[in-house]
């Protein structure tokens, strides 16, 4: 028992010391001349297109999109994105198809997020103005008769006051700063190239364990 309980007692200190070289991990695995690489095999037209969409009217398949945005989440903001998709061979038209549907997604994702942004501000400055309003009439009724008469309506005022002025806080720094990461997040996904590479070898590798290893190290503390 006691022997048990000192190996948890020691893992549970080696869990806490490790730490993940996140930067070492990009670069390793995106990163390549400066630009961010995302690799996506496919084995049909319909594993990006959803099949139940029509010519013209295509919609891009939701798995494929989980797919990109999972792997772009990792990706510095500041480097472009190349999509190689490989293990099918695509028509020259689906190719222009894939290309339109996949970047209209994500720029109407952008463009969500840019009315989302505008939404925030006329919320922001409502929330302001009744901030100031409130306050206004918080100082105006505490140096007047009418404080002497009821101290319940400057407190009522002033309640007010506050509520409005922490709804605009978190308006402004924490849900516009989402908008802001969501809409460029959107844009980079936007702006990223799509490339076709049909004889793309999709041989899996196994990890090299000493590279591993260097993206995990243990505090020393």
């Amino acid at each position: 028992m006691f022997i048990q309980d000192r190996k948890v007692t020691n893992n549970l200190r080696r869990f806490r010391k490790m730490k993940f070289d996140y930067n070492k991990f990009v670069k390793r695995y995106y990163i390549e001349n400066g630009d961010a690489y995302i690799s996506a095999k496919v084995n049909s037209y319909d594993d990006i297109i959803n099949r139940f969409s029509v010519k013209n009217y295509e919609w891009i398949n939701r798995e494929f999109v989980q797919y990109l945005e999972d792997s772009a989440y990792y990706i510095p903001e500041q480097n472009k994105i190349i999509l190689s998709i490989c293990g099918c061979k695509f028509t020259a038209e689906q190719q222009n198809t894939i290309r339109r549907v996949i970047l209209d997604y994500f720029g109407l994702q952008m463009e969500d997020r840019i009315s989302d942004l505008s939404n925030n501000l006329k919320s922001v400055n409502r929330t302001i103005f009744g901030a100031v309003l409130a306050g206004a009439l918080y100082v105006f009724i505490a140096s007047t008769y009418i404080y002497k008469m009821s101290v319940l309506v400057p407190d009522i005022l002033q309640c007010i006051f506050w509520v409005f002025l922490w709804e605009t806080i978190g308006k402004i720094a924490l849900e516009r700063r989402k908008l802001i990461d969501e809409k460029l997040f959107a844009g980079q996904l936007t702006a990223m190239e799509i490339r076709f590479e049909e004889e793309k070898d999709l041989t899996v590798q196994d990890p090299n364990i000493a590279e591993l290893d260097e993206l995990y190290e243990m505090e020393n503390y």
